[in-house]
């Protein structure tokens, strides 16, 4: 029994052994085979012809079309795949035996678990080399299938197939496994070197991605994939990279994209979403994210971009394309609002070798697929823009005029960012019709150069900020400079962009508003330009100008490229610190000025103190820039005081008429065509004033005044009017005109001129080359300081050369008064003076003596005629009927003979001595006096002869001191009582140079006689005569008639038996009086030895004279 267990133990052992060794014998020939096997894939693929009916039958066992393979082998493939079977030459035909689909190349995986379940499926199929047809019908629809196009080969009907064959296999990944559908086992689709065409209905373009890299796969929530193609052109070909996941459940594709060197122009193109961005020919690379669903249409969608060289061209913008070195874009797309985000947008402008601005955006762009209008709502940066380069960034037709005169006169400095806000309307798709509804942003510049007036220097350095909208641009300028001046905070305006209409006239607008400090010399020299022209209508010039400005200054103008002055409105308030100008006005210098100046496009205004010629004053000034006004300027200045040294600086010495410090006020008004009112008013009280012409003068501290207008044009002045001087006791009113050069007068007319004792009306004075002429219509005349100064001047000529007198002509017919001292003188006066080179050559007075100083009526023996009948033998009284007496006075050139010829007369001699302040001593009587001379007086004597009758002498200095010395007492007491009356005075005279002499003058009444040879020198009051006084001279004269012997006891004619001689020397008033008292006993005939000249006799014979 125990044998039979050890005998079971044993096969069994032997069996496991059996195993053991079968195993490893069977492992050791798959080892072998396997080895073989890899060493023959290796050489190349291996041919499985015998494998090919049941693959083929396998396939097929699903029914429907029918699957044909030529032939199969085995190929080893890198990258982990290792052996797989390829199918060559397979076709496929419908149930009818059509071939619809030939396949060059099919590479399969065999499903393990189809193997399980006794079926030989692929669980992963490649196709190598196919055609992939896309179609977009005009629904949007994305289809399989359709003509090919423009394929380079195999075109035609058959060719469809593959297309057929992909979308099954698309269906058959997204199904479940179904045992005995070799199909359901499918995991992956991929095809490789194959080439996609794709026809849009829907924009009727096709293209073709020659190179693609497809893989389909099978997934939990339906079909996930990658799909690579590149494109054919230029250069490296654009490559698209896809990554799509299939949401069977809803049939939605998410797709996650990666491209590069893709044409934006021809994107822009395919889908008209991007048909904002279509102006980029950029190609860029980058990413895309969006979902599509099954009816094609495209959920959310966002994108980043990178682009490289190209253009950019802004549609609907007529400028030119933009180079554009570099560019970023950032952005959304959501199809259910048909809405564009933009997100950001980069674009770098220029070139590498030129780098140019960095464009920036950012906006929503909404797009209406019915209508395919845009509206775009966006927010834009420019940064780094050369202000020369902004031509190009401009657009023509975005306000034009402004883009003209920004482009020309902009023209340095940089835009270091601009900002902008953007909504634009583009209808029906039609961006070259796009309208800009809305524009404003901001911008910051600096070292921004502008022409803004040329040829005027630019201002330069500018620096500031900016906003600008749809019909306006405003600068906002921090700094900048404009020749020397530094400009501050200022602000600058473009307007009228949404109103310009060229053929309207109606233009954009430029309006300034700066700051600026600087010199004044700058400042000048801007207005002194040419292209302005200010200062020079002002007599001014910026040269060796001083001081400085501060300036607010204003320019509006349109902007016009051939702008003219006066199509500018101008601005300028100024204030000025310590300027100077120079040759201002006179030949003067101005310093020290603290002005405030405005200037605007009607006029200047100044006003404030300075220094003119080192005289302060404070000057107001207005200007007029109108084309034709009424006044072109005014011009008024206050001077608190003007010396002598400051009067003659200003050309205004006048001479010793005025000496001492004057206050004066100016004012100038000048008038369109060159005519100027000057109006001067100056205080005189701190002046000594002086008109010696009419012997008036007034000492400092008393009150004065002078006003008057002067007419002036561009030849100098014109006329004098409303003169009036009122100083002292001093009244002048009237006009004057000035001479033909300008210089000095010609004529003066006063209404009223009124000093001392003259009070005179409507005087006319003509000044010329040939004298003064003077006429008086009415008043009264103080001739007194006339006559002392006639005096004196020829007293001091006496021993001098002959002077040579200016001629001088004085008319006044109708003088109330002429006054020859205080309260004394003629009335009703007719008064004509005329003096030539040599002297007076006419003095013709005539007038009545006041009723004062009338001498009482004595009744005379001899009744004469009238004076006009009167001889050179008697003076005649005035006519009874005559209630006047009167002086008649003619020194005037003689018709007849030549020379000139003297006649006065009077029939009232005291009262003509008292009325002309010579003496009180005489009364009544009348005088005649006649004369002749070779020519004018002071220049030739006058040889005269003088006769007066029956006047009275009383209380006669000279005459009481010569009685008292010759003891003739009697006539003595008579002289200062009731008078001596005389019948007459008779005798010759030559008057030369003031200077009367006589060789006989004969005085005679009944109680003395007298008789006189000598001189008076009147303009002394100094006298020297000698003579006889005879007493008792009625009976004297008695015995002088007795024939031959009244001769030997009298003497002679005038003399007398008894008779004193005389010698009277020295001032009128007190002269020294000397008699010879021998004389008084001595015969007639032999008197003259005691009047003879020391020569003519021995000295001794003279007796001593008694001098009392």
């Amino acid at each position: 029994m125990r044998s039979r267990p050890k005998r079971r133990r044993s096969r069994s052992g032997r069996a496991v052994r059996f195993g053991v060794e079968l195993l490893g014998g069977v492992i050791a020939l798959v080892v072998l085979v396997v080895a073989v096997a890899t060493w023959r894939l290796s050489e190349g693929p291996i041919r499985t012809d015998f494998l090919t009916p049941y693959l083929q039958a396998a396939i097929n066992e699903a029914g429907g079309n029918t699957i044909g393979i030529g032939s199969t082998f085995l190929v080893w493939e890198e990258g982990g795949r290792g052996v797989v079977m390829h199918a060559a030459g397979v076709s496929v035909r419908d149930p009818e035996g059509r071939l619809i689909a030939a396949l060059p190349e099919v590479a399969f995986g065999l499903s393990s678990s189809a193997m399980l379940d006794g079926t030989l499926a692929p669980h992963h199929i490649e196709i190598i080399a196919p055609r992939i047809r896309l179609q977009r019908g005009k629904d949007g629809r994305v289809s399989f299938g359709g003509e090919a196009g423009s394929l380079p080969e195999r075109t035609g009907p058959e060719g469809s197939g593959e297309d057929l064959v992909l979308s099954r296999m698309i269906r058959e990944l997204m199904s479940e496994r179904r045992p005995g559908n070799v199909l359901s086992y499918l995991d992956e689709v991929r095809i490789r070197d194959g080439q996609v065409f794709m026809r849009d209905d829907l924009l009727g373009l096709s293209w073709a991605a020659p190179a693609a890299e497809i893989s389909l796969r099978r997934d939990v929530v339906g079909l996930a994939g990658d799909v690579g193609l590149a494109f054919a052109g230029r250069g490296d070909p654009a490559t698209l990279d896809v990554a799509f996941l299939f949401d069977k459940s809803d049939g939605i594709v998410d797709l996650a994209a990666n491209f590069s060197d893709i044409s934006l122009a021809n994107l822009a193109t395919a889908f008209p979403e991007l048909a904002p961005v279509g102006g980029v020919t950029s190609r860029i690379s980058g990413s895309v994210y969006t979902s599509v669903s099954l009816e094609g249409e495209v959920g959310h969608t966002g994108f980043e971009v990178e682009g490289f060289a190209g253009t950019l061209a802004i549609p609907g913008l007529d400028m030119e394309p933009l180079p554009v070195r570099d560019l970023t874009m950032r952005g959304r797309y959501d199809s259910t609002e048909s809405r564009f985000d933009l997100d950001e947008a980069h674009v770098s402008l220029g070139s590498q070798e030129a780098p140019g601005p960095v464009f920036g955006i950012a906006g929503i762009f909404d797009h209406d697929p019915l209508s395919r209008g845009w509206t775009i709502d966006a927010d834009a940066t420019l940064e780094d823009v050369p202000v020369a380069e902004l031509e190009s960034y401009w657009p023509t037709s975005v306000a034009s005029n402004a883009r003209s005169w920004v482009v020309e006169n902009v023209t340095g400095g940089h835009v270091d960012k601009a900002t902008a806000a953007i909504d634009v309307t583009v209808p029906d798709g039609d961006f070259s019709a796009a309208q800009v509804t809305a524009f404003n942003g901001t911008l910051q510049y600096r070292d921004v150069e502008v022409h803004y007036l040329r040829p005027l220097q630019a201002v330069e350095a500018l620096a500031g900020s900016a906003t600008f909208h749809l019909d306006a641009l405003h600068f906002t300028v921090r700094s900048g400079r404009l020749q020397g001046l530094a400009i501050g905070e200022s602000r600058v305006d473009i307007t009228g962009f949404a109103d310009s209409d060229p053929e309207k006239k109606i233009y954009e607008q430029l309006r300034i508003d700066a700051n600026a400090v600087g010199p004044v010399h700058d400042a000048l020299a801007i207005l002194d330009h040419p292209r302005l022209d200010l200062l020079s209508e002002l007599g001014m010039a910026a040269e060796g100008s001083s001081g400085t400005v501060t300036a607010e200054v204003g320019f509006q103008f349109p902007l016009l490229k051939d702008l003219d002055f006066d199509d500018v409105t101008l601005q300028v308030d100024a204030e000025v610190k310590d300027g100077g100008l120079h040759n201002v006005l006179l030949g003067q210098d101005m310093s020290e000025g603290q002005l405030s100046v405005g200037v605007d496009e009607n006029g200047l205004r100044i006003s404030g103190p300075l220094t003119l010629g080192g005289v302060p004053l404070s000057v107001r000034w207005r200007e007029s820039f109108a084309e034709a006004p009424k006044v072109r300027s005014v011009m008024e200045a206050e001077i608190p005081r003007i010396d002598d040294a400051g009067r003659a600086r200003f050309g205004l010495d006048i001479g010793d008429a005025v000496e001492g410090p004057l206050k004066a006020s100016v004012s100038m008004i000048r008038r369109d065509g060159g005519l100027t009112s000057l109006q001067v008013s100056a205080d005189l009280l701190e002046a000594t004033v002086a008109l010696p012409e009419v012997h008036w003068s007034k000492p400092p501290g008393t009150a004065g005044s002078l006003s008057l207008t002067v007419e002036l044009d561009d030849s100098g002045p014109l006329a004098y009017r409303d003169i009036v001087l009122q100083a002292g006791d001093l009244v002048a009113r009237g006009q004057a005109t000035p001479g033909d050069d300008g210089e000095g007068l010609s004529t003066i007319d006063l209404e009223r001129i009124a000093f001392g004792r003259s009070d005179l009306r409507h005087v006319a004075v003509k000044l010329g080359d040939d004298g003064i002429d003077v006429a008086i219509g009415e008043g009264t005349l103080d001739a007194e300081p006339f006559l002392a100064d006639d005096a004196a001047e020829e007293d001091a000529q006496s021993t001098a050369e002959p002077r040579s007198y200016e001629p001088l002509s004085v008319r006044a017919p109708n003088l109330d008064m002429l006054y020859f001292a205080e309260e004394r003188g003629l009335e009703q006066v007719n008064l004509e003076l005329r003096r030539g080179r040599l002297g007076w050559d006419t003095i013709r007075l005539s007038g009545s003596i006041p009723e004062q100083y009338w001498s009482p009526r004595q009744a005379s023996a001899k009744d004469l005629t009238s004076p006009a009948a009167a001889t050179d033998a008697q003076p005649q009284p005035a006519a009874a009927a005559l209630n006047r007496r009167y002086l008649q006075f003619s020194f005037a050139p003689d018709a007849a003979g030549g020379g000139q010829r003297l006649l006065a007369r009077s029939d009232d001699l005291g009262a003509l001595l008292r009325a002309t302040d010579i003496t009180d001593t005489v009364i009544g009587g009348r005088i005649q006096v006649t004369g002749y001379s070779d020519g004018p007086t002071p220049a030739h004597p006058i040889t005269a002869k003088v006769r007066a009758r029956d006047f009275v002498m009383v209380k006669m200095p000279v005459l009481a001191k010569l009685l008292t010395v010759a003891s003739f007492t009697g006539v003595l007491e008579l002289l200062g009582g009731q008078g001596i009356g005389f019948q007459g005075m008779d005798g010759d005279f030559v008057l030369d140079d003031g200077v009367a002499t006589t060789e006989l003058m004969r005085v005679y009444g009944a109680s003395l006689g007298i008789t006189a040879k000598g001189n008076i020198d009147f303009d002394n009051d100094a006298l020297d005569l000698s003579g006889v006084v005879v007493p008792a001279y009625s009976i004297n004269n008695f015995l002088s008639k007795i024939p031959l012997l009244g001769t030997l006891l009298t003497g002679g004619e005038g003399e007398g038996f008894i008779a004193v001689v005389y010698h009277v020397k020295g001032e009128v008033e007190d002269p020294d009086v000397s008699v010879n008292p021998l004389s008084a006993l001595t015969p007639g005939f032999l008197r003259n030895i005691f009047t003879a000249e020391p020569g003519d006799t021995p000295r001794q014979a003279i007796p001593e004279r008694i001098d009392r």
